[in-house]
């Protein structure tokens, strides 16, 4: 009998010590993740706009405002714009989608989507993304989603723009 506690108690600590090991390690890799994480900004400061823009009717060779989205910003910094759906067209026809802070062009990024000729009762469609970083200042800011096709046009759909504030 006292055999068999002298050979429970080693294991006891050995347990014990290893227990209290994983214990530091976890506690040193904590601290170390937690120390690499960037500060939050203040509160107040993120700010995110977010528009669905309903489907178009055919787009043809002249720039057609779709919609926009306004944000009001606290302070200056930079907005991350995005503008995504997709298109619908025939053979021999393209597509722009863009944007910019005027409502008739797209000055500020662009997209181009482009079928080639093909036989009749073709059709195409594609997904089309635009994106950029602007500088803006404190107040409100409106971008305008734009687009124009080439010679037959094309329908747009699913098209949803969003503005996102980082502070300066």
């Amino acid at each position: 009998m006292n055999n068999r506690r002298q050979i429970i108690k080693p294991k006891t600590k050995i347990i014990s010590t290893i227990f209290v090991v994983l214990i530091v390690i976890a506690s040193m890799f904590a601290a170390t993740a937690l120390a690499g994480k960037p500060t939050p900004p203040p509160t107040g400061s993120a700010v995110i706009s977010y528009n669905v823009i309903p489907t178009t009717g055919i787009v043809d060779s002249n720039k057609v405002n779709l919609g926009s989205v306004s944000i009001t910003v606290p302070t200056n910094g930079k907005v991350h714009i995005t503008l995504t759906g997709y298109v619908y067209f025939t053979p021999n026809s393209a597509m722009y989608l863009g944007f910019d802070n005027t409502p008739t062009d797209y000055n500020l990024d662009y997209t181009l989507a482009s079928a080639p000729n093909a036989g009749a009762g073709t059709s195409y469609y594609y997904s089309l993304s635009s994106q950029a970083v602007v500088d803006v200042i404190a107040g409100t800011t409106t971008f305008y989603a734009v687009a124009s096709g080439g010679q037959y046009g094309g329908t747009l759909y699913n098209v949803k723009m969003t503005a996102v504030f980082y502070p300066a």
